[in-house]
């Protein structure tokens, strides 16, 4: 991956999820929270081994469809991936010279 020198991230890596490609109103129908008839079994990511066994998890849920159990799965998954990673690494930013 290329140095982003400018910014003054010198080899920094970025990684994007996308969560959601459409319109808003495509958005807003969306119910998430909805997994017919099904809970899902998630903790929180309180270790350095929950967090990179719910990243191998995320992994294979990267092919997951949108609005499947897998899908709302893998939103969760990464929320909580989110949440542990701005928490244990944050982004500083740097103060330009």
């Amino acid at each position: 991956m290329a140095d982003w020198k400018g910014d003054g991230c010198y080899g920094a890596r970025a990684f994007v999820y996308v969560r959601f490609i459409g319109t808003h109103a495509q958005h807003d129908r969306i119910d998430a929270q909805t997994i017919k008839g099904k809970t899902m079994e998630i903790k929180p990511i309180k270790t350095k081994a929950d967090y990179r066994a719910t990243l191998v998890e995320i992994d294979g849920l990267m092919s997951a469809r949108r609005n499947t159990p897998e899908g709302d799965r893998l939103d969760v998954l990464v929320t909580l991936v989110e949440a542990y990673e701005a928490k244990h690494f944050p982004i500083i930013k740097l103060a330009r010279p």
